[in-house]
């Protein structure tokens, strides 16, 4: 049986995979971290035991950590984590199976949001400027689509923090649809997103 407080007491990155791996049930991996089930509700997110690798996990834990206070609406919760970083626990998330069921539950076509995103510059993202540049730019389907984006503010929000700073998300972060998933309570955020700008400049 895992026991959190046996796993806190381990202070080698090896010997915390190796607890994880021989307690609990691998749910994938990663270029920087293993995930595994913790229960019905939690994962934990371990960093690779070494190399670059390990580094690599870190700096995707803290993105993700970050990214949870920036914008806790659209991103997995964020429960624990190690004071060094080299693991996290978040809640668990179901992936989306396609882009229908984005749509579905979210009111907006994936492709288009990621258009937007892509038409859009660091200025449009207010809402005053945003209208007469997406019709300059010839998306015709922009002011509708702009009027649902507008009542899910936190996608708007996801899409500015991606335009900002170096510990922005990186748009491989969320133009993929299997990095979305649905909560327990019915809330569609990204369940992959420590890929920083930052990060992806680093390590790729």
């Amino acid at each position: 049986t895992f026991n959190v407080r046996e796993f806190k007491s381990l202070t080698s990155p090896y010997d915390q995979v190796e607890y994880a791996q021989s307690h609990l049930r691998g749910l994938g991996s990663g270029s920087g971290r293993q995930v595994f089930l913790l229960s019905s509700k939690k994962v934990l997110k371990l960093a690779h035991p070494g190399g670059k690798s390990h580094h690599q996990g870190i700096v995707q834990n803290k993105a993700e950590l970050e990214n949870s206070k920036l914008i806790p609406a659209l991103v997995t919760k964020v429960f624990e984590q190690a004071p060094d970083s080299s693991w996290l626990i978040s809640e668990l998330i179901r992936p989306l199976t396609d882009k229908t069921e984005f749509a579905k539950l979210t009111g907006l076509e994936f492709d288009k949001l990621l258009e937007f995103y892509e038409v859009a510059s660091l200025d449009d993202f207010n809402w005053e400027e945003v209208w007469q540049h997406a019709r300059s730019n010839g998306l015709k389907f922009v002011p509708e689509f702009l009027q649902r984006l507008r009542r899910w503010p936190a996608f708007f929000d996801l899409l500015k923090l991606a335009k900002q700073g170096t510990n922005r998300l990186a748009i491989g972060d969320f133009s993929i649809i299997y990095h979305w998933g649905k909560t327990a309570d019915g809330r569609v955020v990204l369940l992959d997103h420590g890929a920083t700008e930052e990060n992806m400049g680093i390590f790729h």
